[in-house]
């Protein structure tokens, strides 16, 4: 912790989440903490030396991204400016950055990371080989969060099987290990199926790890949407009346 604490982000991530003020509604340490774990924490020993620097701030500027977008989404309910900042990963669309039915100050600091991740990444040495398949997995994550807006609207839409696949593919593993891909010149394509194959067995162990720490927190605000809860009720341990009852 106090490592993080003390660590000084680059000056052109620092200028895209600092700027005049912390993005969003995270503290700074949170920031700190994201660019901590996408560092040797995260990323592949594929990516040589000379592109470790530029694979970390594009997979950290996305992570940013999709948390900027889960928290416009989850903590402030803001549909309108959710989906129209997530055009940015779907294509021929491009958000309305100045749209006047948006959060237009947030939308601002969205754009700004954004545009970062794409300067990033247009330098990575695939770029036109696997640009598709990161901006498909960053997707997925969109996907994932609309899952649980979905779920957190209305318990009986959530099913094992959905929660498992959607829940699972909002931690974005995929996405953050396609973004140390495409700085990886030496990766053998003939591997890319059994890579994909390895990371989603990995994101499901990281959201399993994740319901197992934050159920408690979740009961708390009221969100039964998380696979624990899905699977206590499809186990019979407790019923949705039962969890409609902590609701009221």
């Amino acid at each position: 912790i106090e490592e993080i604490e003390t660590m000084t982000l680059p000056p052109k991530i620092h200028e895209i989440v600092v700027g005049d003020g912390v993005i969003g509604d995270r503290e700074l340490f949170v920031w700190k903490w994201l660019y901590y774990i996408f560092g040797d924490v995260l990323t592949l020993d594929i990516v040589p030396d000379e592109y470790e620097r530029l694979a970390r701030d594009t997979t950290y500027l996305a992570g940013v991204y999709m948390t900027l977008l889960d928290d416009i989404a989850e903590r402030h309910g803001d549909e309108a400016t959710y989906w129209e900042l997530a055009k940015a990963t779907y294509p021929r669309m491009t958000p309305n950055w100045d749209s006047e039915d948006i959060d237009s100050d947030y939308a601002e600091d969205v754009r700004r990371v954004w545009e970062g991740f794409e300067e990033c990444v247009q330098q990575a040495p695939r770029y036109e080989e696997l640009i598709d398949q990161l901006l498909f997995d960053i997707r997925i994550v969109v996907q994932g969060m609309d899952f649980s807006r979905m779920t957190g609207q209305n318990d009986q839409f959530a099913s094992r099987m959905e929660t498992w696949k959607f829940e699972s593919a909002a931690i974005g593993l995929h996405a953050h290990w396609e973004g140390d891909l495409i700085f990886a010149p030496d990766f053998d394509a003939d591997d890319y199926r059994g890579f994909r194959e390895a990371a989603y067995e990995c994101q499901q162990m990281w959201r399993l790890g994740n319901w197992m720490v934050s159920w408690e927190r979740e009961v708390e605000e009221l969100d039964f949407s998380a696979g624990i809860f899905v699977e206590a009720m499809q186990q019979g341990i407790i019923s949705d009346d039962e969890l409609q009852q902590l609701k009221r």
